[in-house]
């Protein structure tokens, strides 16, 4: 059945309107650290590749400059190359020979680069061979870890850098603590927060933040709250990251209370903030609070910005306002696949199926 006010669907809506879930998979870190035949771990029982022929590693072994400072330059150029691995495997060969081999800055440049290369073994390997790994060292292989998707080697990686003494800084903290929340490690996190306060970075934005996500993730919404009213600079990335907790884990009169907070206090929401506020008023159907939300927003945005547009549509569909959601699908100028989705969960909900199907066909 027609609706009313409705025009014609787009004329060409993309080939699929189903949301598509990213892989969830998570790279093992056995897979993920399968090295080549030619890239064996170069500690002094193996044998290291031919000489170096790059001109980066020409520069360093010409250089008046202590080796312990020009390698680590010189790594950081090669670790920038689109195949960064021959390279730097001349450049480990050749920091052999020097007695600045096991400097922590040369070892440490030479863990980023492996990590880059997906070359887990040898990352782990040469860490291990490390007399006193440094903070930045524990960090990098947490961070190898993590990139590979070894989510759970990375936290247990985490628990022994912590129980041999780790201090961290505020960027080991939020890496840490965002693997924690990722595989709801509550037990370690808090840890990390523990050790994060002792050192006096429990104050920054971003540590702040990646605790609360983790007491989120881990269902502990006081605590989570706790953490985010003890902080002493709140700026909008930290109310609107409290506001979206509220309203995607089912508080939706907090999330308002609390967006309703953040505009006493004279903070200007981002987009990721009103699009938590109206995800809140669409779950309680409240579509005046959600107007005047939107009054807060230039009009405009809605259309160029999918995050506001979704949440929008979304809204509308949800609260009964199926022609008013419409209205905004069409102006909207940029149409990604959960714009699609939106509208057509809308329309289908309220009766206009067909409509929903021809989107989809």
């Amino acid at each position: 059945m027609p609706l009313g006010g409705f025009s014609s669907p787009p004329a060409s809506p993309p080939p699929t309107a189903s949301r598509r879930s990213p892989s969830s998979s998570s790279m093992p870190a056995s897979s993920a650290s399968t090295s080549s035949p030619t890239s064996p771990c170069f500690s002094s029982a193996h044998s290291p590749p031919p000489p170096c022929t790059c001109t980066c590693s020409a520069s360093t072994a010409s250089s008046p400059r202590s080796p312990h400072l020009t390698f680590p330059i010189a790594l950081k150029s090669a670790s920038r190359l689109p195949d960064p691995l021959r390279p730097g495997e001349q450049l480990h060969a050749r920091s052999l020979k020097l007695p600045s081999h096991s400097n922590p800055h040369v070892l440490t440049s030479l863990l980023n680069l492996y990590a880059k290369c997906g070359l887990l073994v040898l990352h782990r390997a040469l860490f291990d061979e490390m007399p006193h790994p440094n903070t930045v060292s524990w960090t990098a292989l947490i961070t190898a870890y993590m990139d590979a998707g070894a989510l759970k080697e990375a936290v247990h990686v985490a628990r022994s850098a912590f129980a041999s003494g780790l201090r961290p800084d505020s960027f080991t903290a939020v890496r840490v603590l965002t693997a924690c929340a990722r595989v709801a490690d509550l037990a370690t996190g808090e840890t990390v927060w523990r050790a994060a306060q002792q050192e006096g970075i429990a104050q920054s934005v971003f540590v702040a933040t990646a605790v609360i996500d983790l007491y989120v993730k881990c269902g502990e919404m006081a605590k989570a709250r706790e953490v985010f009213d003890k902080m002493q600079d709140k700026d909008a990335v930290a109310w609107g990251a409290m506001v979206g907790r509220y309203a995607s884990n089912g508080h939706p009169r907090e999330a308002l209370d609390l967006f309703l907070a953040m505009q006493a206090e004279g903070v200007r929401p981002d987009c990721y903030t009103v699009a938590g506020a109206l995800s809140a008023c669409t779950s309680l159907g409240a579509l005046d609070m959600g107007q005047q939300v939107i009054r807060m927003v230039d009009w405009d945005e809605f259309f160029d910005n999918p995050v506001l547009g979704t949440a929008l549509i979304d809204m509308y569909a949800k609260c009964g306002s199926t022609a008013e959601a419409w209205v905004v699908f069409q102006q909207m100028r940029n149409k990604d696949i959960i714009v699609w989705n939106a509208m057509i969960l809308g329309l289908g909900m309220t009766g206009h199926e067909k409509i929903a199907f021809g989107l989809v066909a």
